[in-house]
């Protein structure tokens, strides 16, 4: 898998629209992916989660990833870029709206 264009949200828009409706097997292959771009461009999947007016099916099917997922020193880094961001968000804001959803609904 390439990694996205820096700045360029619209591949990960496109896995979250394709994923959050579907089905397994195919579900499993695309929430792995989403988690691929979380743990490899936090600011983008974070700005995509932002973007949606409603942020929870696509903060489920990244849960899904990151049960998936074996990268337990890269999701702690994703993390801690959340946590970061909450503190630094001004309060009401998306920003600190979705890290909060990210924290509370992903347990960490």
């Amino acid at each position: 898998m390439t990694s996205l264009p820096a700045g360029d949200p619209s591949s990960a828009t496109a896995l979250i629209d394709a994923g959050t409706p579907s089905r397994d097997p195919a579900r499993a292959a695309i929430a792995l992916a989403v988690g691929a771009v979380a743990l490899r461009n936090t600011p983008i999947m974070l700005k995509v989660l932002e973007s949606r007016a409603d942020p929870a099916p696509a903060i489920a099917l990244l849960g899904e990833a990151f049960d998936m997922l074996e990268e337990d020193l890269q999701e702690e880094r994703f993390f801690v870029a959340v946590r970061r961001g909450y503190w630094a968000a001004p309060q009401g804001s998306p920003a600190r709206k979705i890290a909060a959803a990210l924290i509370q609904t992903l347990d960490f």
